[in-house]
């Protein structure tokens, strides 16, 4: 255990940044007007038809409100057009200049004036609260500023709370029913930050993520229109709009968002704070204190990995948790690595690599959740055995030297197999903040001519999930 204590002794000398850079959620320089996926029942086209003329002088804020069409034509407006005007747009501005950097869209869902969005868009806020504030503007109303309330970094969600209510809004209320496929829905935000606007689709499916799960839409949401609402044919919220890829929409379920608020009642909501800023990193803990718990029951899944035959060796790291790609080669005729010490012969056999699906935004620097299994094959038996060792000795060696920004430590061990020579554990800083750290494993397993690197990658795990990782990896 001597490695272990010399592990956590580190932690407490290593020096961590804290030198934050603002996050900017969803701000681009883009002046394009918002893309417009039409269906024979489009709803846009009674709303919003946007084809700038190329040499049109207007803004493009101008040209969505004159070509905004009366919503009383299409048959969705008696159930959302008492809704639309209870969406806000999210800015996080500079405290000093006013100036923006980021925006969002939002609903308000509680008469104490709660407004439900997406996490990315008030990241900038959470890091920075002292030079930011944030503000919400309603349809014809003036700005409001808001406060932030709770964050969920795995399902990017947030509440914050506006200092003052206005009183002719109606509150926008949240179904947690799952759609069934084919159900008409509507998207509404503020694309790149411009008025209003409402897009129709269609719900496909739920994605396989069971940490984080998503429902995927037929309607490409723009840049702005994240932590908006997704509405039912019967004006509830189905979902908050988060992300769009491949002409298709990716929004969070209402059950995410209703856990949330629970959560928010249970622990933030009831609490008195000293001041804002305390109040602030008292979000920031419980925002990653609830982060690592997911990560933790990825860990316990990867704990319980099936073995995974390559060559002679049977190793741990097949789990339905992964998505894997590999290349194999015959020793005579691999072309995945030449060695140049050994003859120009080839070696390297197989290579195998694997990550899980989940990444999570933390902030503009860093994704977070992360993890991933690479494995490297190698067998020579014509090879001059030790100039073999010794290339397979640099090789492992290089892999240590390229973990950058971090420390790292090794010990010769053997394991009940005998076929673990050296272990290295590595582990670096997050600059956000205290609590979590990159993390690294690297396993060289010998037995006669062949050896394989493991090589495991942990991105922002607590100290808790390192200790469960090295107990883990050095019974194996």
């Amino acid at each position: 255990m001597k490695i272990y204590k010399n592990l956590i002794l580190s932690f407490l000398l290593l020096n961590l940044t804290t030198n934050l850079s603002y996050a900017q959620a969803q701000v681009e320089n883009n002046t394009a007007a918002p893309e417009i996926i039409r269906t024979p029942a489009s709803i846009l086209e009674s709303i919003i038809d946007v084809a700038p003329n190329p040499n049109a002088t207007t803004t493009p804020e101008q040209a969505v409100v004159e070509n905004e069409i009366d919503m009383q034509t299409h048959p969705i407006a008696d159930k959302l057009s008492k809704k639309m005007p209870s969406i806000g747009r999210i800015e996080v501005q500079g405290v000093i200049g006013r100036e923006k950097q980021s925006v969002g869209s939002g609903s308000l869902i509680t008469t104490d004036g709660l407004i439900l969005t997406n996490y990315h868009v008030i990241t900038g806020h959470l890091f920075n609260p002292k030079n930011t504030q944030l503000t919400v503007t309603f349809p014809n109303k003036d700005p409001i500023k808001a406060n932030l309330k709770i964050v969920d970094i795995v399902n990017d969600l947030a509440l914050i709370q506006l200092e003052e209510i206005p009183a002719d809004l109606e509150l926008i209320e949240l179904n947690p029913k799952i759609p069934q496929a084919g159900e008409q829905v509507y998207s509404a935000g503020y694309p790149h930050g411009w008025s209003l606007t409402l897009l129709e689709g269609l719900f496909n499916n739920l994605t396989t993520n069971e940490f984080s799960p998503q429902y995927i839409l037929s309607n490409a949401l723009s840049a702005g229109m994240s932590g908006g609402p997704t509405f039912d044919t019967s004006g509830k919220m189905i979902a908050i709009n988060v992300a769009a890829t491949n002409k298709l929409s990716l929004v969070i379920p209402a059950k995410s968002a209703t856990s949330l608020i629970e959560k928010y009642e249970q622990t933030l909501k009831n609490k008195t704070f000293k001041n804002y800023s305390e109040n602030i990193q008292a979000i920031r803990n419980l925002a990653i204190e609830n982060y690592s718990e997911v990560v933790s029951k990825i860990i316990d899944a990867i704990t319980k990995s099936e073995n995974l035959k390559i060559g002679s060796f049977n190793l741990p790291i097949k789990n339905s948790l992964f998505e894997c790609w590999s290349a194999e080669n015959d020793r005579e005729n691999s072309s995945l690595e030449r060695i140049p010490s050994l003859n120009k012969e080839r070696v390297l056999i197989a290579q195998r690599i694997c990550k899980t699906p989940n990444e999570f935004f933390l902030n503009e620097e860093k994704e977070i959740g992360k993890i991933g299994v690479l494995t490297y094959y190698y067998d020579n038996k014509n090879s001059t055995k030790t100039l073999y060792d010794l290339m397979i000795q640099k090789k492992y060696n290089g892999f240590i030297s390229s973990f950058q920004d971090g420390k790292c430590f090794q010990e010769n061990l053997t394991n009940s197999s005998k076929t673990l020579q050296n272990m290295a554990f590595c582990v670096s800083p997050i600059k956000a903040t205290k609590q979590l750290f990159d993390f690294s494993t690297i396993g060289l397993y010998k037995n006669g001519t062949e050896y394989v690197f493991v090589i495991k990658t942990f991105s922002a795990i607590s100290q808790e999930n390192i200790k469960t990782i090295i107990k883990y990896v050095k019974t194996i």
